[in-house]
């Protein structure tokens, strides 16, 4: 939305709160938020389905180990 675009994925606002819950210390939230984000991406494609993947991978990075809740 704020770059012009009118279309927000949901993955895009599940991502957002998980990195906010990162910056909060929220691990065990923001795990779950990505788990969420991991999933809307294979369940609707996008034309940015590149970018947010690195988005996402970006923030699992931040996170540090995400398979342990």
């Amino acid at each position: 939305m704020l770059a012009g675009r009118d279309e927000v994925h949901p993955a895009e606002t599940l991502m957002l709160r998980a990195r906010l819950d990162v910056q909060q210390g929220r691990r065990a939230e923001a795990r779950y938020g990505l788990q969420a984000a991991r999933a809307a991406l294979q369940g609707q494609a996008s034309p940015r389905q590149k970018e947010l993947t690195k988005e996402l991978a970006a923030i699992e990075e931040r996170l540090g180990d995400t398979s342990e809740p």
